[in-house]
This record gives C-alpha cells, structure tokens and sequence, in this order.
C-alpha cells in the first residue's frame, strides 16, 4: 500500500494515518527537509550516476556536507534517527508525490523550500514517473491558473520572465513604497504571513480598493469596496496544480451591482485608456492560449500538456545554498 510520511509542525488527523511523522518548528522545513536528503546521501540512496551531470550537483553535494544530521535535530526538534527513517522509506517507495501547503511557501524560505522538495522528487526519479511528482496545494483554487496568466511580480504569461520585474508584497506593502493599492480576491491581513508589515503598509496608503465576494479584514480598511461575482454567477475556468482545467458556466446572475472581476478589471483599465482587453472569459481564455503555449489544446476539462517542474535530467538545477 502506500506509505504516507507527514512533514507538519502542527499536530493533525492525517498524522494519524502516517507511517512517519516529522514536526518540524515552524519555520524549520528547510533544515527539516536537509535532515532527509542529508540522510539520504548518508545512506547511499540514490544513484550518483543518474544525476551528477545535472546542473548545480556538486554545489547541492556542498550544501548537504555543510550540515550535520545532529544539529539539523537541535533546530527542528525532529529525532536524528527520523529523519533516517524517512529517508529510507522514501528512496524504498517509489514513486513520490510531495504534497505540499501554504506554509510550506511562506516567509524567506519560500523558494529554497520547493527548491528541495523537486530535489528530492528529481533524486527519486519520481519527476520522471506520471504516478509521481511535485504538487502544490494552495490555499486559493486557481492560483495555478493565475500564475499561468501572469500574475506574477516576475513573470509574464506563459511563465516567461519579464525584462523589469513588478513589486513582490512584501516591497509593496513596505516602506510606503506606493500611494494606491488594488486588492483583488484576497484578504492580506488573514493570508499572509508577516501581517503586522503588512497593516502598516496598508495603512500608509492614500488611497486602498477591494474587490472580493466577501467583507474581509482587508476590506474593512479599504477606501473603496468593489462587490465582485461568485464562482457560479459567472463564466470562467480553474486550473488545478496538475494543469486541469476546469470551466465554469454562470448559474445566475450577480445581486445588485456585483460583476465578475474580469469584468471590473476591464472597465477600471478603459478607464486609464488601456483598451482592447478581453470582455468575457472566452475572450480571456483565448488571449492567454496566445501567450501560453501549453493552453493552446484547452478546449474541455482535461490536463493542459505544460511545464510543471524542471523534468530533464539535463535541465534540472539543483539548490546550492539559502
């Protein structure tokens, strides 16, 4: 059967059904997660010839010598001989799927993070195996979507970097690094981390709007509150983490003066001059399959062939520090 190893530092049901659990501190995931691959490597467990000619290997080796399974125990608080355990389990049991939540991506080791969990898919093999791989559970249900249509400080759509990066959250909400803020479908002040900045940066603002479905803490600061349509009282499409796509068709229509907030977007554009933007989500749908490639084929629910992870072994770069 399948052998389920839970990574959380928070005590909960699926534990339960673990045949390992690991609590790492809060903030400890990355050392937690050198506690498996230092392990590992102790143990021998993957094939050296497999991978020693992908990117960044002999740094990633460095990486894992500079740290010792004892110490990684002390900052955790995880047992040295767990992490053992879970290594071998792991390597033992392939394929792997690494599930992975919003915690996991939160605060300054976002991105080492998810940069050692597919290190740990790529070592397993398990990049390469359709039973396996990488797959990130976030909180919101299209935020793969999102990123696939550029939503992104860094990235255009189609995931293609952008020449002048935007501003992250924490640049904009610091600082007093802008006068006005749009907030669309997100309530800051619950779902991120760091909320304390991030009120701060709110309150410097001159001038804050929202746009959501609900009256969120957020809301509540706002200057103005833009009411936005549900899910079924519009047309439109959610992409799950493994590319699905699966399209939505409007069931009634928004009370009072809600609309979708595509369609709220557009007219605040056409307001600052900037037209010829797609007015429904068929529209939408079609100028991103101009930009992604891989939503060129999205014509019902089905997996959009695209890039979820670095899967050729010539491609894959390894983490080579924090």
């Amino acid at each position: 059967g399948v052998k389920l190893i839970v990574v959380d530092h928070r005590a909960n049901d699926l534990a339960e059904s673990a045949l390992i659990t690991l609590n790492p501190r809060r903030e400890t995931y990355y050392q937690a997660l050198l506690g498996i691959l230092r392990a590992a490597r102790d143990q021998g467990l993957w094939d050296e010839e497999e991978v020693k000619g992908a990117e960044g290997y002999p740094g990633f080796l460095k990486l894992l010598d500079s740290v010792e399974i004892d110490d990684l125990a002390e900052r955790t608080g995880v047992e040295g001989a767990l992490f053992e355990a879970a290594a071998k389990t792991i390597f033992k049991s392939r394929p792997l799927a690494v599930m992975f939540g919003d915690v996991f991506l939160e605060g300054d080791e976002a991105e080492i993070n998810a940069r050692l969990a597919a290190a740990l898919g790529f070592l397993t093999g398990s990049l390469h195996d359709p039973r396996g791989g990488i797959f990130p559970l976030y909180k919101r249900p299209n935020f793969q979507g999102a990123l696939d249509a550029g939503a992104a400080p860094d990235l255009a759509p189609g995931h293609k970097p952008l020449e002048e990066p935007g501003l992250s959250l924490e640049a904009m909400t610091g600082k007093r690094a802008l006068k006005g803020l749009l907030v669309m479908e997100s309530d800051l002040l619950s779902d991120v981390m760091g909320r304390g900045q991030v009120r701060e940066g709110l309150t410097g603002l001159e001038f804050l709007a929202v746009m959501d479905t609900r009256m969120t803490e957020t809301a509540k600061m706002a200057d103005v509150v833009l009411p936005t349509a549900t899910f079924y009282e519009m047309d439109g499409s959610f992409t799950s983490a493994q590319r699905r796509i699966q399209k939505t068709a409007r069931v009634l229509p928004p009370p009072a003066e809600a609309q979708s907030a595509m369609s709220g977007l557009v007219m605040l554009m056409e307001a600052f001059g900037l037209g010829n933007l797609p007015g429904d989500a068929a529209g939408a749908m079609a100028q991103l399959t101009t930009e992604a490639e891989f939503y060129r084929e999205a014509e019902g629910p089905r997996e959009v062939p695209g890039p979820k992870w670095e899967y050729s072994r010539q491609r894959f770069v390894f983490p080579e520090g924090h």
